[in-house]
């Protein structure tokens, strides 16, 4: 009975060539799906919607709506930071009559922590009561303030080194010393209509004049986060004292006190509108340009929220493929796909020992992955950060799929070309749909997952699986009757190597078994210190 690949249509033309055909046919079919595929991660939506905490957000979310915001700030960002206002008027634009000129068409609008401020000052809340109860909101305590005592201040830039050193030892090696102030408020823009605003300037006036004097500032990560550290650091400056105090048996302190000044640290919060929503990198794009545009360095912009998070990650799953931000020759940060392929192509090379075959296997694996990867949008889906791995593992299922087919050809001992094909694609058939199945059949079962992204692999990587299947099978074994050769002779091929490995194994299948045995159960063993950790 004829094999597959070996029956022919009435007029003569073998399968081969109809699956050539219908290859040539779909792949630009494929590359126009490729095109439209979408990047999705929005780790709300990784939930299912049957799913209960997936219930009680929506339910959330309907009685409370709320827009996409994200909150923004830099590195020198104050309560009283003339950019604030001009950065705001840079978004909004200026409103005139019942239109608004100028602005960001992505913003709907802007708060800044001088709106919470006048609104409670209308309700009689004192300034510096409202600076408090923005706190964590809009307004952070910024840098740490040394105030030095006499004998500190004579010590000089010694002093400010042992505060730093100090600063090192129990906040870690990034803390720093810095020079920033809390500027007094200014006019510019403000309204002489505006009573309220002028009310507030005076009030911040007043508190910016208020803070007490200070001889030197420091920051570190983490230095609001992790409070005993800071204590810690506190108490040993307070504990500092002169080296004459050793010879004079009197302790004389060089740090007078150490304090934070609510509202040195400043944040706005941006809402997007629906232009903004839909088009999330066009709306980081502008308020980036706007910072720009009030003098705030873009390494100094800070941003956090949903639509920054879900742009961060569809960019890193772009830079899988090429990452602009790294030079071409460190290709594994520059293009860790691009490294695979390459890397796939050179160990091909090395097995097959043959460019004829190497280019095939390499064609049919690509276009397995090209294929499953159109499906994609092609059934309504997007990539996602999990599903980002899915053109990676078939590329690798399929070359080894490949690669063991060829073998299988170059070991058939068949001299005709035609022949040996259909041998080597017979013989391969039945491991490769093992492999195949029982590996769809574990991707498969990611299906049961509670997390979207997951099951969406499982479902993709699963069809990969079969397609895998057909490329190796049937695809490859096609392109190399179109491209004849004879198989290599016995003799011509060095298999000294392989023998000798396999009579060792042979020779010792006990040992190998039993090691092999000890191995799963150490791996299984250790799988209870495995830890899951998800941060966005």
């Amino acid at each position: 009975m004829k094999s597959f690949l070996q029956r022919r249509d009435p007029w003569g033309h073998g399968v081969s060539l109809w699956l050539i055909a219908a290859i040539a046919f779909l792949l630009p079919l494929m590359c126009w799906s490729l095109r439209h595929i979408e990047l999705e991660n929005d780790v709300a939506g990784w939930l299912p919607k049957d799913d209960p905490q997936a219930k009680i957000l929506d339910w959330y979310q309907n009685l409370f709506p709320s827009d996409d915001r994200l909150l923004l700030s830099w590195d020198d960002c104050s309560l009283t930071d003339p950019r604030i206002r001009a950065f705001i008027t840079e978004l909004e634009g200026v409103q005139h009559l019942d239109h608004r000129e100028g602005g960001s068409p992505y913003i709907s609008d802007v708060k800044q922590p001088a709106d919470l401020l006048t609104r409670m000052l209308k309700e009689g809340v004192p300034v510096e009561e409202g600076i408090r109860r923005t706190m964590g909101l809009l307004l952070g305590k910024g840098p740490l303030c040394v105030r030095f005592t006499d004998t500190g201040r004579l010590r000089g830039d010694f002093m400010q080194k042992e505060v730093l050193r100090l600063a090192q030892e129990h906040l870690g090696p990034q803390a720093t010393v810095i020079q920033r102030s809390l500027p007094l408020p200014v006019t510019d823009g403000l309204s002489i209509e505006d009573e309220s605003a002028w009310k507030l300037h005076d009030a911040l006036e007043e508190y910016v004049r208020s803070v007490p004097l200070y001889d030197v500032q420091i920051s570190a990560p983490r230095m609001h986060i992790d409070v005993q550290k800071t204590e810690a650091f506190r108490a040993a400056l307070n504990e500092a004292a002169s080296p004459d105090a050793a010879t004079d048996g009197i302790a004389t302190k060089c740090v007078d006190d150490t304090f934070f000044v609510n509202g040195a640290m400043a944040a706005v919060s941006v809402g997007l509108n629906e232009a903004g929503m839909s088009d999330r990198n066009a709306a980081l794009a502008d308020i980036r340009a706007a910072a720009v545009s009030v003098g705030i360095l873009p390494e100094q912009l800070h941003m956090g929220g949903r639509p920054v998070a879900g742009t961060a990650l569809n960019q890193a799953v772009k830079h899988a493929g090429w990452n602009r931000n790294f030079p071409v020759f460190d290709l594994p940060r520059r293009s860790p796909i691009l490294l695979s392929v390459i890397v796939t192509v050179v160990l091909s090379m090395i097995v097959l020992k043959s460019i004829r075959l190497t280019l095939l296997v390499q064609a049919v694996s690509m276009l397995c992955a090209m294929a499953a990867v159109s499906l994609v949008p092609a059934t309504g889906g997007s990539m996602n950060m999990v599903l980002v791995v899915m053109p990676t593992l078939l590329v690798v299922l399929t070359t080894s799929a490949a690669i063991h087919l060829c073998n299988y050809w170059k070991n058939s001992g068949i001299s005709d070309p035609d022949t040996s094909v259909h041998h080597a694609a017979s013989v391969a058939w039945l491991p490769c749909l093992l492999a195949s199945g029982t590996t769809a059949i574990g991707l498969g079962s990611l299906v049961v997952s509670s997390l979207v992204p997951v099951r969406d692999f499982g479902i993709y990587a699963s069809i990969g699986c079969g397609i895998s299947f057909f490329c190796a099978l049937y695809v490859l074994p096609s392109l190399m009757l179109f491209w004849r050769r004879q198989p290599p002779k016995a003799a011509s091929m060095d298999t000294r190597a392989w023998r000798w490995l396999g009579g060792r194994l042979a020779n010792h299948g006990t040992l190998v078994s039993l090691a092999c045995l000890t191995a799963t159960i150490a791996c299984g063993a250790g799988l209870q210190f495995f830890r899951t950790e998800t941060k966005v």
